[in-house]
């Protein structure tokens, strides 16, 4: 998941920073907890197809410019 660290976890917070939202203002509009929101951003774990679509949908862009298919592990 090293991968994931600098890349879709930083666009996952790139976006939110870009917003000005906290992780958990971020975690509420999303219907997900703050430390689920860490963990998507450090790449520790991936968000499930579900919470791709919510995200992308959310930062008004596609799920592949956040999560390329040649970095999905």
């Amino acid at each position: 998941m090293h991968k994931a660290l600098t890349t879709w976890g930083n666009r996952i917070r790139e976006a939110r920073k870009a917003l000005g939202l906290s992780q958990a203002t971020l975690a509420e509009k999303l219907g997900v907890s703050q430390p689920t929101i860490n963990r998507w951003e450090l790449g520790r774990v991936e968000p499930k197809t579900l919470h791709r679509v919510a995200l992308a949908r959310f930062f008004d862009i596609t799920v592949d410019d956040l999560f390329p298919m040649d970095e999905v592990a």
